[in-house]
């Protein structure tokens, strides 16, 4: 049960962003979408949410057309990080998290239960009860992740937790930019829970450009050229090797390894260019 774009092709108005690209978003894996500016990878995630239709190809939610679901049983099926969450600010951290529950009819001790955890698995239970507003833009990052893990049910969810979500139901995870914000343990350990929430079969799809963090937790890479088409997908390996990255970034990139870790795979570093004597 895979959440699937073929040949896609979208934009607004008349202005075509996204030109033949398939994708799938798999159960169990971790994906991370890269590219330039303007690439169109949050397009392929509002495609993807059913939010913009395509012009051109078709997204399917385990076979089903993804315009045919009815939007409750979508939002059951499919949480959303956002890269900005202003309309929520007047919002508590608590409250915020919860409404990652209206899709499901529960009462509301069961609701509140489910953000309590969602928050105590992203390190943000202390700050339950002050304005979204109040927190740093990380913080917020890390709330809107709470969000999402409560919209799936998943807020307990470890690779072997008897609790972890049912393979029976489509769950689907898109995150744009879910971690830009964030310092870099906060950024690690946020991208850990992503990651062990695809190992209990969710299938989570990431907007990255700290491709540290891809080599890291991805497991397959999709990297899209400036003009919106696919220029490789691929397990990290291959798609972060210099002569791909340097062909569509248009700039020199060499691998740099962490010294003592030899199980981490070597990092893309964008170098500059050697400047003529």
């Amino acid at each position: 049960m895979t959440l699937s774009a073929a040949s896609i092709i979208a934009g607004y108005a008349s202005r075509a962003v996204l030109r033949d690209v398939s994708f799938a978003v798999q159960p169990g894996r971790l994906a991370a979408i890269i590219g330039p500016n303007g690439a169109g990878k949050t397009t392929l995630l509002r495609v993807l949410l059913g939010v913009l239709g395509p012009t051109g190809g078709a997204v399917t939610l385990a076979d089903r057309p993804l315009a045919s679901i009815p939007s409750r049983e979508r939002a059951r099926a499919i949480a959303f990080i956002p890269q900005a969450s202003s309309p929520a600010l007047a919002y508590s951290v608590r409250q915020v998290v919860a409404l990652g529950r209206l899709a499901i009819n529960e009462p509301r001790q069961v609701r509140d239960e489910a953000a309590r955890a969602a928050l105590s698995r992203v390190g943000m239970l202390d700050r339950a009860d002050e304005p979204l507003g109040s927190l740093s833009a990380g913080q917020q990052q890390r709330v809107l992740l709470a969000r999402a893990l409560a919209q799936l049910d998943a807020a307990g969810a470890r690779p072997t937790d008897a609790a972890a979500p049912s393979p029976r139901r489509p769950r689907f995870l898109l995150a744009d930019e879910p971690v830009s914000a964030m310092d870099p343990r906060h950024a690690i350990a946020s991208m850990g829970v992503l990651k062990d929430l695809a190992a209990t079969g969710v299938g989570v799809a990431v907007v990255l450009h700290d491709f540290a963090l891809v080599a890291q937790f991805a497991d397959d890479v999709l990297l899209l050229d400036a003009d919106g088409r696919v220029a490789a997908a691929a397990p990290p390996a291959d798609v972060l090797a210099p002569p791909v990255l340097e062909r569509v970034f248009q700039t020199p990139f060499a691998l740099a390894t962490v010294p003592g870790t030899a199980d981490t795979p070597p990092i893309p570093l964008a170098s500059p260019r050697p400047t003529a004597d």
